[in-house]
């Protein structure tokens, strides 16, 4: 990917690498090299790592192919960017939740490709009481609606605990407690 433009002045060789990146020519900072990383920095190896592995074999899946069409991404490194992309659950929400079966709790989550399955569990300290598979609204593509298939008493020290999955299988989590 890396291409020789010719001689560099000296001085802007230290500083700055040329690439050309899909029939562009780009300038960017040249990467620091780091001899000893620190313990982040091989956290953040092996997610990659763990990414361009989940890459390898994503790229060939239709979802990916059909993302990248048009655009100047492969489907390679969109699957590489779902992988170190975790999905997150940014609410939820239980304002019209008064203890009936049947009732719908909203979850709002989102990915930067796509959020696959959203999962609530309700417990009081240890104990479940109930969990399930939230469904993804028609309407909005970030909220997941979760029917209540039991009578659960709306009461302080209830915890909601919703999780997000993507694609890779990164789970993102986000839980309150009533008070």
């Amino acid at each position: 990917m890396t291409e020789n433009f010719g001689t560099i002045p000296s001085r802007a060789e230290k500083y700055f690498v040329y690439r050309t990146r899909s029939g562009k020519s780009l300038i960017a900072r040249k990467p620091a090299l780091i001899l000893n990383g620190s313990g982040q920095k091989k956290s953040m190896q092996e997610d990659v790592r763990r990414a361009v592995t989940y890459a390898e074999f994503a790229c060939e899946e239709p979802i990916y192919q059909c993302k990248a069409v048009g655009t100047s991404n492969s489907a390679y490194n969109l699957a590489v960017a779902d992988a170190l992309g975790g999905p997150q659950v940014l609410d939820i929400d239980i304002h019209g939740w008064n203890r009936k079966a049947g009732q719908t709790i909203l979850i709002k989550a989102r990915d930067n490709f796509m959020v696959l399955s959203v999962h609530l569990v309700i417990r009081r300290g240890e104990t479940i009481l109930e969990e399930g598979e939230a469904e993804q609204s028609e309407l909005e593509g970030l909220i997941w609606r979760y029917t209540l298939q039991t009578l659960v008493e709306r009461k302080p020290g209830l915890t909601l605990e919703a999780s997000a999955y993507d694609l890779p299988g990164n789970v993102g989590r986000y839980s309150i407690e009533l008070r």
